[in-house]
C-alpha cells in the first residue's frame, strides 16, 4: 500500500508538471496536422488517460487501476511512435512541418523555464531507465 501511494504520488506529480501540459500542447500543435481518424483517436486516448488520472487523484490506487493506467499510457505512446507521428509526417506539408518545429522549440523553452521541477522529473526518469 505504501509503495502504491508513492507510485501514485510520483505519477500525479509528473501529470501536473509535464503530462497534462504535454497532452494539451500535443492536441494544439499536432492535432490540426493529423488525419481525422488519428486526431479523433488522440483526443479519445487523452480523455481516457485524463479520466483515469482523475480517479487516481480521487484515491483509487488499487493495483488493477494503476496497472490499467500504466498500460493505457504505454499503449498510447507506442501508437504515437508507430502510427500517429508517421501519419503526420506523411500528411503535413513542408511548411506545416517547419511551423511545427518552431512551435515545439518555443514549447520546450517555455517548459524548461516554466517549471523548475521539470528538470528534476526528467532526471528521475532518466535514472530509472535500464
Amino acid at each position: 500500500q505504501e509503495h502504491r501511494a508513492e507510485v501514485a504520488a510520483n505519477y500525479l506529480e509528473a501529470w501536473r508538471i509535464e503530462l497534462k501540459d504535454h497532452f494539451d500542447e500535443e492536441e494544439r500543435l499536432l492535432g490540426p496536422l493529423a488525419p481525422d481518424e488519428d486526431r479523433r483517436r488522440l483526443l479519445e486516448e487523452h480523455a481516457q488517460i485524463t479520466e483515469m488520472t482523475g480517479t487516481v487523484e480521487a484515491g483509487d490506487i488499487t493495483p488493477a487501476h494503476l496497472a490499467a493506467l500504466g498500460q493505457a499510457l504505454n499503449d498510447h505512446i507506442r501508437w504515437e511512435e508507430r502510427s500517429f507521428f508517421v501519419a503526420i509526417e506523411n500528411h503535413a506539408t513542408e511548411e506545416q512541418l517547419a511551423k511545427l518545429a518552431e512551435g515545439t522549440h518555443e514549447l520546450e523553452k517555455r517548459r524548461w523555464t516554466h517549471s523548475p521541477k521539470r528538470e528534476e522529473l526528467v532526471q528521475r526518469r532518466l535514472n530509472q531507465k535500464p
